[in-house]
C-alpha cells in the first residue's frame, strides 16, 4: 500500500488545504491549485473556461429521470 510522504512538495499542497471540503486541482501544468468546496446540492462537473477546469453548479431536481450530458447540457 502506497504511504503518503513529507517533502517539499507534499508539504506545499497541504498548505493549499485550509477549509473543509477543499481539492486539490491544477490551473495549469505542474501548478496545483486550490478548488473550495461548492454549497450543499451542488455537483462538480468540467469547465475548461475556467482556470480550475472545475465549477460547482446547483442541480434540479424533478419528478422525471434527469440525465447530465457530457457536454454539460441537462436533459429532463
Amino acid at each position: 500500500m502506497p504511504k503518503w510522504t513529507e517533502d517539499s512538495t507534499s508539504s506545499d499542497l497541504v498548505g493549499l488545504l485550509d477549509a473543509k471540503g477543499d481539492l486539490i486541482t491544477a490551473s495549469a501544468d505542474n501548478t496545483p491549485a486550490k478548488l473550495t468546496v461548492g454549497s450543499n446540492g451542488e455537483i462538480l462537473i468540467p469547465n475548461s473556461d475556467i482556470s480550475s477546469g472545475l465549477e460547482w453548479i446547483s442541480l434540479v431536481t424533478y419528478a422525471s429521470e434527469l440525465v447530465i450530458h457530457e457536454d454539460g447540457a441537462v436533459y429532463i
